[in-house]
């Protein structure tokens, strides 16, 4: 199975912690998984994963609000669906949640959202 997680930042913090252990553990079982995730952290979340798990930079997912950084980040999700074909969408985090399922080339039913912190609504 394909597996892509997608989740905001790349920072070393609690939704990236849980992302990288689910991506480990599912590369460990034979899956191959890959992780979408904007520039803020420099990618150090993903320093330690294991190489057969594929990063994928998506240039506007930030935190903050943008119009149009938000519009650039749903065409690079979607991109991101296209090039790494997944059979499974785990979303991560709110913004990549409300990101991630406005992009294009992924069936809904295959869309998991996981809530990270209460800040989230």
């Amino acid at each position: 199975m394909r597996i892509l997680h997608v989740i905001t930042r790349s920072e070393a913090g609690g939704a990236q912690t849980v992302a990288a252990l689910l991506a480990e553990r599912s590369a460990a079982e034979g899956h191959a998984v890959g992780i979408a995730s904007g520039p803020e952290g420099n990618q150090e979340a993903w320093a330690g994963l294991s190489p057969w798990i594929e990063r994928i930079g998506v240039p506007s997912l930030g935190r903050g609000l943008s119009p149009l950084g938000d519009l650039r980040a749903v065409r690079e999700i979607s991109a991101a669906y296209n090039k790494f074909k997944p059979d499974i969408v785990h979303l991560h985090t709110s913004k990549a949640g409300a990101l991630g399922r406005l992009a294009k080339g992924m069936d809904p039913a295959r869309i998991v959202y996981t809530m990270h912190g209460y800040g989230q609504q």
